[in-house]
């Protein structure tokens, strides 16, 4: 099995000589994933369901063990297939990325009383950096359990995942336009309405668009007939109706079909996140002058319940996702000084103690070995780090230095040496 998972790797793991990091489905933007020498993996060829189980507890829900390599969109459509279909309960915009390194890196969709797709992992295996496999879970190796299923590629490499599922059902998705004040006061009846709701507005229009998934009966006629919510000749704000898993996500079709952009996410309280918007919106007119008009910038709001896990960006409290894109075509993702200048003023913004805000693993972030304590606290990063060194310690080199098989650049300067 870890021949498998690490064709052309093992040696390195066993001998811990060289830096090994797993690519996923390449859809990071913060480089948590890269490797600046050493080796790259792929877990591509490990997409096979290892075990099925239907406790009744679950009422007709499974536990699924996957292996890691699985991209979203195809383990959704393959647990769709099962005798008795199943889901999962959430999922990110897009499904393209593997179901290791989407749980890894916090990935959340939207549902304030939801929790982010981490946490639906139920038990993992990884390997650690002298090649040996643990399992954790709530109770296996607890400790690792709480830090691994957001590990951001820092404890070893995830070879498969047991998952809660959820019996397939349908939803409906629509759109409908707001005055962004008059969102803002709409929004506490409107979330209570819509548990999946999540919302947008394009800088320097007063125009905010909401999106709402809401639950239908499983007879409900997939619409439009011509394939749903995956619907080649779908247009961007049409309503559809269509099983659970092509109303959260894209299909493979629209997401090769979309532009080229680059994006970070800050995470703050839910109950700031109105002022938060509020203040953004005055940051933005300042930052005007400075804008080039032929940049397309795009804002989102969404929603995630709190969790447990220790680095996970909903630890502990119930979050509001404030996202930033810097729009492009499709050679060129936009000015990247355009998006500095945006998405540092939203950061810096964010770290005020009122919003204590931390960054998405896998989106865009300048945060630092401080900013991160700060924003997660001594107990939760110690006890991150400490599973970090059990799963792969260092290694003084000769001069003087450290060494890790999992570290890079971006976790060095997160999690220190």
């Amino acid at each position: 099995e870890i021949s498998l998972g690490l064709v052309g790797s093992e040696m390195c793991i066993r001998d811990r000589s060289e830096t090994v990091k797993v690519i996923g489905g390449g859809l990071s933007f913060s480089g948590v994933q890269m490797v600046q020498s050493g080796h790259t993996v792929s877990l591509d060829r490990m997409k096979k369901i290892l075990s099925v189980e239907y406790p009744p507890q679950f009422h007709g829900g499974a536990l699924v063990e996957v292996e890691a390599g699985w991209r979203v969109r195809d383990l959704v459509h393959e647990l769709a297939t099962f005798e008795r279909p199943q889901t999962l309960l959430n999922l990110g915009a897009t499904a393209t990325q593997s179901i290791a390194g989407a749980t890894s890196t916090s990935t959340h969709g939207t549902g304030a009383a939801i929790g982010s797709m981490a946490t639906q992992i139920q038990a993992m295996r990884i390997i650690d950096a002298t090649g040996q496999v643990h399992v954790a879970s709530a109770t296996t190796n607890p400790d690792l359990f709480h830090a691994a299923r957001v590990g951001i590629g820092a404890l070893g490499i995830v070879t498969s995942l047991t998952l809660r599922t959820y019996p397939l059902w349908k939803m409906r998705r629509s759109y409908k336009t707001y005055a962004l004040d008059e969102l803002l006061e709409a929004l506490p009846q409107l979330m209570k309405e819509h548990p999946r709701l999540q919302w947008s507005w394009t800088p320097y229009n007063d125009t905010a668009t909401v999106v709402f998934r809401d639950d239908v009966p499983l007879n409900t006629t997939v619409s439009p007939a011509n394939g749903g919510c995956w619907a080649p000749t779908l247009g961007a704000t049409e309503p559809c109706v269509d099983v659970t898993y092509k109303v959260l996500t894209d299909s493979w079709e629209h997401y090769w079909a979309r532009s080229l952009y680059t994006e970070m996410e800050m995470f703050i309280p839910a109950n700031v996140s109105a002022d938060a918007v509020r203040e953004y919106v005055q940051i933005m007119d300042e930052l005007k002058p400075k804008h080039n008009p032929n940049v397309t910038l795009h804002t989102m709001l969404r929603y995630v319940a709190a969790d447990t896990i220790l680095l996970s960006p909903m630890h502990g409290r119930d979050t509001a996702v404030m996202s930033f894109i810097a729009l492009g075509d499709k050679k060129a993702t936009g000015s990247p000084e355009e998006f500095s200048m945006y998405s540092r003023a939203l950061e810096t913004m964010a770290q005020q103690p009122k919003y204590n805000g931390r960054p998405h693993w896998g989106k865009v972030n300048y945060l630092t070995a401080a900013q991160l304590r700060t924003a997660y606290g001594d107990a939760n990063v110690d006890a991150f780090l400490q599973q970090r060194n059990k799963m792969d310690p260092p290694v003084k080199q000769a001069d003087g230095s450290t060494f890790r098989v999992f570290a890079n650049d971006y976790l060095r300067q997160r999690l220190g040496d």
